[in-house]
């Protein structure tokens, strides 16, 4: 089934894709800088789409809070009908988290 989703405040006008059982398929986005959409689509083609969702989400694109792959993930979560996990908030002193939590998964 395919999914299609207006974005702001990223590069792209609208990210889509198609979900087959639980497989992302024909990952697409309308505009952004080509070269990087496409990476980011053929690198979720035929993946898990929530096992995609889970190592895009919490991506940032420089000081802008969202990003392409972020955005996906999420559309993801949407069309699956799931929720994002929580993050964690920082701590309360101001340390840094404890070395590997907060980086991407490799998919």
């Amino acid at each position: 089934m395919r999914h299609d989703y207006p974005v702001k405040k990223i590069c792209p006008r609208s990210l889509g894709f198609d979900i087959e059982g639980d497989i992302l398929r024909n990952v697409t986005f309308a505009g952004g800088c080509p070269g990087n959409t496409q990476g980011l689509g053929r690198l979720a083609e035929g993946r898990n789409a929530l096992e995609v969702a889970r190592a895009l989400d919490g991506i940032t694109c420089g000081k802008k809070g969202r990003s392409c792959p972020g955005e996906l993930s999420k559309a993801i979560y949407k069309a699956m009908g799931k929720r994002p996990p929580r993050r964690k908030a920082p701590a309360a002193d101001g340390r840094k988290s404890p070395a590997g939590e907060g980086k991407a998964e490799a998919l």
